[in-house]
């Protein structure tokens, strides 16, 4: 059942991968497990390796596996379910087992994107949770230009459809927050609506964990108690789904604000939002918010229609350099952190940037670090600047901050390059 599955995971090349799923686009059964390790929009919310107790009935079908996957994607994890899990893959081959958990657990890595299987596909086999993004801040704004704060949180789409709020994170993976679901409904009222935020918490650092656990679990009571999510943007749910938002940002704005007129729902508020006529004024509001301890800024120019992918028509103005790391090690610690881990293994997607973040992790995160290794997995990494060395680049006082559940892949050089703040550090 996975034999190629596991050829394609072993192929080195991106361009050899995407030739290997051209090859094989019509084998049914490859392209349903592809499906289902990559599809965003599937969570089974196992995330510990299963014990599979022994079994000699090896009659476990395609359909099976998928139907069960599904069942996963839909319900609250619990150890009934666990159970169920494990005695079902006992069920399969021997050689399917260890990659049939690796779906379940979406820990078996392909090292392929859904935009590659696409590509190679020649259609949107695999879909795509795609939002509008801001680029770093250049010199072209174009003034007046409406200045929001830039907020430190997960990036969260709620969908008002009929009474049912859902919402996804920035990758289209479900969020179950019954209070934040509530305060979408009052806010939004009869209206089927699409909002875009950002959800925080009010202790700044365990917003990424509450999702983290949210999405692996599922709800746990008392989670959302702390959660604001603060709303930047709307717009219908057919235009979401059809990705074509014909409305500009001036009245998508103006229409938000209108929406919080009169109204004060609780755990959601409307995002601080001007309008700026110079670049003075721009740079000095967003050095206020700085001094404050947020992020920055987001400029986005009034007449822009929403893009569902990264524009210039949001401009990203931060403090200091930040970027989102690959773990693909540990290093051991010294001192007390002897017998632990004292720095993560990181490099940027294709491994120009290399360099190992030991800044930051706390005494809790070492020990998490230490018993559950987290390799494969995202962190955002704050610097000074990037320095040249003999084997690429690597970066100058970096700094943990935290792991990124939202992301599925790192940032390449050349996108850290483009938004680098300050002089890079090239070898002479």
């Amino acid at each position: 059942m996975t034999e190629k599955l596991k050829t394609l995971s072993q192929i080195t090349g991106k361009n050899d991968k995407i030739q290997f799923i051209k090859d094989n686009r019509e084998d049914n059964e490859f392209l349903t497990l592809l499906n289902l390790r990559l599809n965003p929009f599937h969570s089974y919310k196992i995330k510990q390796e299963l014990y599979i107790p022994d079994n000699e009935d090896t009659s476990l079908t395609l359909k099976e596996f998928t139907n069960h996957c599904m069942k996963l994607n839909e319900a609250a994890i619990n150890q009934e379910l666990r159970d169920e899990t494990a005695h079902m893959l006992s069920r399969a081959h021997n050689y399917d087992q260890e990659i049939l958990h690796g779906i379940i657990t979406k820990s078996f890595t392909l090292g392929v994107s859904e935009v590659s299987v696409n590509k190679a596909m020649g259609m949107k086999y695999i879909p795509t949770f795609d939002v509008m993004l801001a680029s770093p801040m250049k010199d072209n704004i174009k003034f007046p230009t409406i200045a929001q704060l830039k907020l430190d949180g997960v990036r969260v789409i709620a969908i008002k459809e009929d009474y049912n709020v859902t919402l996804f994170t920035r990758q289209g993976r479900k969020l179950y927050f019954p209070l934040i679901e509530k305060a979408v409904r009052e806010l939004v009222g009869e209206d089927d609506l699409v909002l875009d935020g950002e959800l925080t918490h009010s202790q700044r650092t365990l917003v990424s964990g509450t999702c983290n656990k949210n999405m692996k679990s599922g709800y746990q009571e008392g989670s959302d108690d702390f959660l604001l999510y603060t709303v930047f943007d709307e717009m219908t749910v057919e235009q979401f789904a059809t990705q074509s938002c014909d409305v500009v940002q001036s009245e998508r704005t103006k229409s938000l604000e209108r929406r919080f007129v009169g109204v004060t729902p609780h755990r959601i508020e409307l995002v601080k939002s001007q309008i700026i006529n110079t670049p003075e004024k721009l740079k000095g509001i967003s050095n206020e918010y700085i001094a404050a301890g947020e992020e920055g800024v987001i400029a986005k120019d009034p007449n822009a229609l929403y893009a569902f992918k990264r524009s210039t028509a949001w401009q990203k103005l931060k403090a200091i350099n930040s970027t989102t790391l690959r773990v693909v090690g540990v290093a051991g610690g010294k001192g007390k952190r002897k017998g632990k881990v004292g720095a993560l293994i990181c490099e940027s997607e294709e491994g120009t940037v290399k360099v190992n973040v030991g800044s930051g992790l706390s005494d809790e995160l070492i020990d998490v670090f230490t018993a559950v290794p987290p390799i494969d997995k995202f962190i955002e990494v704050h610097y000074n600047v990037l320095i040249e060395n003999d084997e690429g680049f690597s970066l100058f006082l970096p700094r943990y901050v935290e792991t990124r559940i939202d992301k599925t892949e790192a940032d390449t050089f050349r996108k850290m390059e483009g938004e680098h703040i300050g002089t890079i550090e090239y070898k002479l």
